[in-house]
């Protein structure tokens, strides 16, 4: 099947990346994707692509996130070969490497690939790629027999306000997590991301009325 590039569209292409990686279940990142496509890296559409067919329909979708230093890649299962993402990685080092001479700096990047994934992980060895040592850990739990919450006096859980809060929110996650990554543009895309469900964005309140503390959900 032939496919060819094009420049990605930011918001006009969420829905279609939604659909394509719903249906890629090699996706590492199939809960929580809604809140990558709303980081700072995709501010600059040039560090996204999308790879369509001849009928203009969306099979590959990649985007660097600086935020987490790493490459997202979506391959529709009825077109991915090791030719093909071969293809989807050499798009992303050339950007790569477009944005080092740019800033005239170096920095590492990763590939998210699982354990299990022998035959990718070979793939990825003879392109060059070296084991890095952080990782990540997937855990599940269920959902019964959870205590309910105890609270410190004062304090309580509520939904997020929504745009009228997402500079505070921004301010808190950057303290949280020290890091300087999370903007109030960041936070306010993800009030429109696919699969966003403003019942399952919590934040928990001071007595003051400052917010301190957030938890937010992707399923």
């Amino acid at each position: 099947m032939d496919l060819h590039e094009r420049a990605y569209r930011g918001q006009n292409d969420w829905q279609a990346i939604a659909e394509l990686i719903g249906a890629d279940m090699l996706f590492h990142h199939q809960i929580d994707f809604p809140w990558r496509l709303c980081s700072t890296t995709l501010e600059d559409a040039r560090n996204a692509a999308i790879w369509e067919d001849e009928q203009g329909v969306m099979r590959v979708f990649a985007a660097l996130h600086f935020p987490w230093l790493t490459i997202d890649c979506a391959i529709h299962p009825n077109v991915r070969t090791w030719e093909l993402e071969a293809r989807v990685l050499n798009w992303s080092e050339t950007r790569l490497k477009q944005i080092a001479v740019e800033t005239n700096d170096s920095f590492p990047f990763n590939v998210s690939v699982g354990t299990e994934e022998a035959e990718r992980i070979n793939f990825l060895e003879k392109l060059g790629y070296t084991r890095w040592e952080n990782y990540m850990v997937v855990m599940t739990r269920a959902l019964t027999d959870i205590p309910d919450p105890k609270l410190p006096p004062g304090f309580s859980i509520r939904s997020f306000g929504g745009a009228s809060e997402v500079e505070q929110y921004a301010e808190l996650q950057r303290k949280a997590f020290d890091s300087t990554t999370m903007t109030p543009l960041w936070r306010s895309h993800t009030l429109q991301a696919p699969l966003y469900n403003p019942d399952l964005d919590l934040v928990a309140v001071a007595p003051d009325g400052r917010l301190a503390g957030f938890c937010i959900w992707w399923y």
